[in-house]
């Protein structure tokens, strides 16, 4: 054998001894809530709470059913399930209607809230029956309107608050605004809950009044001939008892109401810990940002021709407003490409994951490879100075044509998990991304199959698995990750054979399988099988 194909086996080795979640595996459930791919939400959230089990939510064409509860729905409607420690389906419910869960968070007792965005009527499922019909935006068909709703740990819905934004009036009333259905819209994006108090991340456009909120829409001028939509991004909480008395915590948008340039924040997103709120921004043009302790200005560069500065924001909001500006050299491929997908604090560390094309902001010296690379940033949470940051340096293809999603991030003994995927501009999978990044940013690459969603508590973690109109739900434990046994041709597996993304094949002798990576479980351990 020439040494080239000596060397590209010893690769391949290499990487299959690294092509690991890093855990093992408790259990995996499938779903098969669609018919066709339009009605599954592929990056649809999930969460972990502290007793280990999972809340996992989605969109469904078809009736389901979860556990002991059927559930059907009105068009493509939306689910919200939850599994035991031990992978027992406990209890689903249904968003009954043209509705969408776009994010999830779980208390420390269990109780579980879930916001998103929904037209029409929709009905908002409880396990006890005593559901409640939301109503959106009258003569709006498209899912502006936003919902957020609180549940019991045994599923009772116990609360839930809806949100509209309407266009300025002062913008209306020039007679050059002329919105199309979906242009005012308000789509929350994360989830936290934190010292009694619910927090909410959102996108938008229009002008929000909600309780304490009053958030002003921004609009560019379209050669003095029109008016169009420009989004903003902010951060609320509220009482996490009765979701009421919400209030602003920080507002980015464009500095001015009307602006001849489209100038605008990209991106939010943002974790707590120990009372200070970490908030992650991407933006462009001349922004201002609104906190407790007032406004502040922040410019990023731009040219006549279309090269803009996508600058990555890092606020801390705790008994001051500490932020931290990451410039980059400006670009010409305006928007899509830059974005923060996670943050968490673990220690005195703050992990900030995402995508990025060109410049790194966090360590300009890394550049992107094609469309865009997917980054985690660690950093020092009290000064917010880069410790190390990392890119998975993956080349999917030209940047008009593909781009990359950064879908999670998980943090353990310093060690890093992230997952995401390729795609091309119509939202087809090109590759399945998921990485470990090592305590000192060093990344190597694993093949986890199509993971859509993931979240973490504690020494648990669990991920959504997409397959074509599956979704495999799959829950694992941190810790060493679990060894490949290498086989030859006349060994037989003595265990339950899955799919390395959570396919049960059964009780198959290993000359029936292909070769591949797989999960064998025997005797209550998961163990990894890797066919040559």
């Amino acid at each position: 054998m020439k040494k080239s194909l000596l060397a590209a086996f010893a690769l391949f080795i290499a990487l299959a001894v690294n092509a690991q979640i890093p855990g093992t595996m408790k259990w995996t459930v499938k779903n098969s809530p669609a018919t066709e791919a339009a009605s599954l939400y592929r990056t649809a959230p999930l969460a972990v709470a502290a007793d280990g089990s999972v809340f996992t939510t989605g969109t469904f064409d078809q009736p389901i059913t979860i556990g002991k509860y059927a559930l059907e729905n009105v068009a493509t409607s939306a689910y919200l399930a939850k599994y035991s420690a031990t992978g027992e389906a406990l209890w689903g419910i249904s968003l009954s209607g043209a509705a969408t869960i776009t994010c999830i968070a779980v208390d420390a007792d269990g109780q579980a809230y879930v916001a998103g965005i929904f037209a029409d009527a929709v009905t908002v499922g409880s396990t006890d029956g005593n559901g409640q019909t939301i109503n959106g935006k009258a003569d709006e068909t498209k899912q502006t309107s936003a919902f957020v709703a609180k549940y019991s740990a045994d599923g009772k819905l116990l609360a839930v608050k809806t949100v509209y934004t309407a266009p300025n009036a002062e913008v209306a009333g020039t007679g050059l605004y002329f919105p199309e259905s979906g242009d005012v819209y308000f789509r929350p994006k994360q989830m936290k809950v934190a010292d009694g108090k619910l927090y909410v991340s959102a996108v938008y456009t229009g002008d929000v009044s909600m309780d304490n909120v009053a958030w002003g829409g921004r609009y560019v001028n379209i050669f003095d001939a029109m008016f169009s939509d420009l989004p903003s991004v902010g951060l609320f909480a509220m009482d996490a008892a009765t979701l009421a008395g919400a209030q602003s915590v920080v507002l980015l948008q464009g500095t001015e109401k009307i602006t001849t340039v489209q100038m605008m924040p990209e991106d939010i997103c943002f974790t707590v810990d120990a009372g200070v709120v970490y908030v992650g921004f991407v933006a462009n043009g001349k922004m201002k940002l609104t906190s407790k302790d007032g406004e502040q200005a922040i410019d990023m560069a731009y040219d006549e021709v279309g090269n803009y500065e996508h600058a990555f924001i890092l606020s801390a909001i705790g008994a001051n407003t500490q932020t931290s500006i990451h410039h980059v050299a400006a670009h010409d491929k305006s928007y899509g490409t830059d974005h923060i997908s996670a943050m968490a604090v673990a220690g005195d560390k703050l992990y900030v994951g995402g995508t990025f094309y060109n410049e790194l902001a966090f360590n300009k010296l890394k550049t992107s490879k094609g469309a865009a690379d997917m980054f985690v940033a660690c950093l020092n949470k009290d000064d917010m100075k880069v410790v190390w940051a990392g890119t998975d340096a993956y080349d999917e293809g030209d940047a008009n044509n593909f781009d990359e999603v950064m879908t999670g991030l998980a943090v353990y003994n310093g060690n890093v998990f992230a997952t995401g995927y390729a795609e091309q501009k119509d939202r087809t999978v090109t590759a399945r991304l998921s990485f470990l990044f090592t305590a000192t940013g060093t990344a190597s690459a694993g093949d986890n199959g199509l993971i859509g969603a993931l979240a973490y508590n504690g020494e648990m973690f669990a991920v959504n698995v997409v397959d074509r109109l599956d979704v495999n739900t799959a829950a694992y434990e941190f810790g060493t990750p679990s060894a490949i046994a290498f086989v030859d041709d006349t060994a037989n597996v003595n265990g339950q054979v899955y799919t390395i993304d959570g396919k049960v094949l059964g009780r198959v002798p290993q000359a029936s399988l292909r070769k591949g990576l797989y999960l064998v479980k025997k005797n209550g351990k998961v163990e990894k099988l890797w066919v040559r």
